[in-house]
């Protein structure tokens, strides 16, 4: 998509910097011929492309946007369907902005080692990618908007979660009663982090910024779970700066429910306010808590080395103990 738009430099620095993800594929094309080969040697007919970065084309990695590279990679993915006789059906999952923002920042900065940058400047970078309804449009224009399917994910939409609202809502198939969901752990699960904690681990990262083993990654989030209850977006913006996030975005939700939920009411449900908002804002992280912090992830660390040691004492008992036995059961015959 950088090629087609003249960008041969950032198409290459890009390119140095993904390579190891992109495995053996220099190209749109053969990836996709690799998923028509395995279609074919399974007997299927659907393929499903799945992603979460596969909306505006950028990846949590990336605070920035150009939208010009997007318009190409969607018309890339487009000529390419078209080319292999697809009949493609694209479904997109929107956030609320705020909600959004919120995620994506603290994906940004827990993410990486090296990533630093506060709130506020992260916002004006990603402003861009909050305007849901023009990246919508780059994808109608591509695909039509008749092969666009549109869900709002939030929990008054997506009661049962969205994996089971794809495969009803937009697949129309319903999951055997013997599925199982996989078991959750700190990956899966995913979710946003506390705000202090967000900034807990900004601070190492501007402190040491030694890439992802800069902070104890496992530790850090594993403290920031097991906190009581959650994070309200009032850690996040002051009620005027969630106000006026959401209302400099009004109109293009409202275009969204009118062109794409087909007036079937507004694109979402939640409450637009958090309620009692606050005022002031996010406070910032107190010493007192950046301590509280630190000595619960020390004491997580703690606790995973002890259990390791004493995992690695056990097996080391039972392999001589074993071999113990082997000796005299040898001398015995």
């Amino acid at each position: 998509a950088m090629e087609e738009r003249g960008d041969g430099e950032a198409a290459e620095i890009f390119w140095q910097r993904n390579r190891a993800a992109c495995g053996f594929f220099k190209s749109l094309e053969e990836l996709l011929d690799s998923y028509d080969r395995r279609m074919s040697r399974m007997g299927g007919s659907r393929l499903l492309i799945s992603a979460e970065d596969l909306f505006d084309l950028h990846t949590t990695d990336e605070a920035g946007f150009e939208e010009k590279w997007l318009e190409a990679a969607v018309g890339l993915l487009a000529h390419q369907a078209r080319k292999r006789g697809y009949r493609p059906q694209v479904a997109v999952y929107l956030r609320r902005q705020d909600h959004l923002l919120a995620a994506h920042y603290g994906q940004w900065i827990k993410g990486s080692g090296t990533h630093h940058m506060d709130l506020r400047g992260f916002a004006q970078s990603f402003a861009p990618r909050l305007r849901s309804f023009r990246l919508l449009q780059h994808w109608a224009a591509a695909f039509g908007a008749d092969n666009l399917v549109v869900r709002p994910y939030e929990r008054p939409a997506l009661a049962g979660g969205i994996v089971p609202d794809f495969l009803g809502k937009v697949l129309g198939f319903e999951p055997p009663a013997d599925w199982r969901r996989p078991p959750a752990d700190l990956e899966t699960v995913n979710r946003t982090p506390s705000r202090d904690f967000v900034e807990f681990i900004r601070d190492l990262n501007s402190r040491f910024g030694e890439g992802p083993s800069g902070f104890p990654r496992r530790w850090v989030l594993q403290a920031a779970f097991q906190e009581a209850g959650g994070t309200g977006l009032s850690d996040w913006f002051s009620a005027s700066e969630q106000a006026d996030l959401l209302k400099a975005h009004a109109v293009e939700n409202a275009q969204i429910a009118a062109e794409f939920l087909k007036g079937a009411g507004p694109l979402f449900m939640e409450p637009a306010l958090e309620p009692g908002g606050n005022k002031a804002g996010y406070p910032g992280l107190t010493g007192e808590r950046q301590a509280d912090i630190a000595r619960r992830v020390r004491e997580l660390r703690s606790r995973d080395r002890l259990l390791r040691r004493t995992w690695r004492a056990a097996a080391i008992f039972i392999v001589l103990a074993l071999l113990g036995w082997l000796v005299i059961w040898v001398r015995g015959l």
